[in-house]
This record gives structure tokens, C-alpha cells and sequence, in this order.
């Protein structure tokens, strides 16, 4: 059995320096981006009004998910490695990781990519080389599907600890364990960690 974590919105801040990045884009009519900009603020108008970007513009589970803010994102952020080498920790991400970090979970994330651009992955594996350590940086896994690790070598079921409801789901489907970290406090997660690790005799 092995435990993947997720990174952002688990242990890295993604979505509020995201989005300050985005509706900065958006204010800024000499921005490079900005007929992008113009495009996703013009397709939230049009359709939920307000004047900024927020998380359920980019969040494929959500009603207000919208195309062109999402496309936004992408061009913005898919080749700035600066941007996921210094992503703040997310709060409660540093005590989440000290209170887990004994059981040697595997990094497990999804990568931004933009013409075949690699910057959020060197991005993220910088960041975790700098603050996780060599060894959780070189077993770090970037993929979008996680689902195809639910399944351990010898068949029993791993565990993934993720915030986003999408791969949660789609990794149950495939056989394995989840922790839903949404809303949800650091001690309370390491404690249904636990409760898997104990039921699956692991621990």
C-alpha cells in the first residue's frame, strides 16, 4: 500500500496566487494576454456577472466553470516556472506535512502544461527539493490521471489524499483509498489516515 498526496491546495497554495495573477492580467489592458483576459472577463459577465475571477472559473466540477478563464490560466501560468517554484505553502500545508510526512507519502500531481511546456513540473519539483527534501522529490509523480495508481503492485488498494472532488471519485472507481482534504483540519486528516492504515493492517 502506498499514500499519494496531492500538492495543491493540500500542501501548496495554488488557486489564491492563481487567480491574483489572473485578474491582474485582466486590469492590465497592455497585458500580453490581455485578448484573453478581455475573453474569459467578457464570458463570466456575460454569464454570472461580478468582476473577477474566482475558484469555480477553473473548476471543472463547478456550474460556473468557464472555458475561456481556464484557457486563461494556462497560457498565463503553463510557462512560468517561477510561479510553482515559489507557491507559498498552503495554510495548514506545513503542519499537514509534518504530521504525515513519517508515513513517506508520494507526491502526486497534476501539471499544467502549455505547448508542450515542462515548467510546472520542474516548477513543482523545485519546490519540493527546497522544502519536502531530495528523496520526496525524486519518487514525485506528475500526471493527470491518478486514478491508474489506486492499484498497488501486490493488489491491495493505495491511498490518496486529495482536495479536488474529481480525482477523489475516479480514484475510488479504480479500487482505491481516499481522504477528501477539503474543509478539513490537518489532525483530522492525519487521523483517517490512520483509521485506513489500521484497517488495512499497515500500520
Amino acid at each position: 500500500m502506498q499514500i499519494f498526496l496531492d500538492m495543491d491546495e493540500c500542501i501548496t497554495w495554488f488557486v489564491r496566487p492563481a487567480l491574483e495573477k489572473m485578474n491582474a492580467a485582466m486590469d492590465e489592458p497592455e497585458h500580453e494576454l490581455s485578448w484573453y483576459a478581455a475573453a474569459a472577463k467578457e464570458d463570466i459577465d456575460s454569464r454570472f456577472g461580478g468582476d473577477e475571477f474566482v475558484r469555480g472559473h477553473i473548476d471543472k466540477y463547478d456550474f460556473r466553470l468557464s472555458k475561456p478563464v481556464v484557457e486563461l490560466m494556462r497560457r498565463l501560468l503553463g510557462n512560468d516556472l517561477e510561479f510553482w517554484a515559489d507557491m507559498p505553502w498552503y495554510p495548514g500545508g506545513l503542519e499537514l506535512w509534518n504530521l504525515i510526512k513519517e508515513h513517506k507519502p508520494t507526491i502526486l500531481s497534476y501539471p499544467i502544461k502549455q505547448h508542450n511546456s515542462f515548467c510546472s513540473e520542474v516548477g513543482k519539483d523545485m519546490w519540493i527539493r527546497e522544502n519536502l527534501g531530495r528523496e520526496f522529490a525524486e519518487s514525485a509523480i506528475f500526471t493527470d490521471d491518478k486514478s491508474q495508481f489506486a492499484i498497488d503492485e501486490d493488489g491491495s488498494p493505495n491511498i490518496l489524499i486529495d482536495d479536488y472532488r474529481g480525482n477523489i471519485d475516479k480514484f475510488k472507481r479504480a479500487g482505491g483509498l481516499t481522504i477528501y482534504y477539503r474543509d478539513m483540519s490537518p489532525e483530522d486528516c492525519l487521523k483517517q489516515l490512520k483509521e485506513l492504515l489500521s484497517e488495512y493492517g499497515t500500520d
